[in-house]
């Protein structure tokens, strides 16, 4: 991913076996280089004495931000169209992400990794989880 003619450029090579998707969750071992103006994400095989839940977040849109939960690694490329901000975002354990929305217009959408899998939140859901508030909902 790269967003502008001189801006980072952001790669994952997968070399786990397995096909990697956006927005999904994998037990495997992560190596990372930065060179230059490029960062490398290289995705491999988990050992078996490896157990433990990484979740892999690529965002095409206006940046990811970890609202909760542990992050490992996170990089961006910048600019483009109407500012936009890929992001590749490694974090480990159950967390909560937040992906902002055009020129935060808008509310942007909140993001579970959770239990093995990855899955889109309300505002409201995130509030209470976050916060333990509780929300009326008008």
């Amino acid at each position: 991913m790269q967003n502008g003619a001189t801006r980072t450029t952001l790669c994952v090579i997968n070399k786990s076996g397995q096909d990697i998707e956006p927005h999904k969750a994998y037990n495997f071992e992560v190596g990372y280089l930065a060179k230059g103006n490029h960062r490398f994400y290289f995705i491999n095989p988990a050992k078996k004495c490896t157990l433990t839940n990484r979740y892999l977040y690529i965002d095409g849109g206006y940046g990811v931000d970890v609202k909760k939960g542990e992050l490992i690694k996170q990089d961006s490329s910048v600019g483009g169209y109407g500012n936009s901000e890929s992001t590749v975002t490694l974090v480990e354990g159950d967390a909560i992400l937040y992906c902002h929305s055009y020129k935060d217009r808008t509310t942007g959408d909140y993001i579970k990794c959770a239990n093995g899998d990855i899955t889109y939140m309300s505002p409201e859901d995130a509030t209470i989880e976050l916060y333990g508030l509780d929300v009326e909902i008008l």
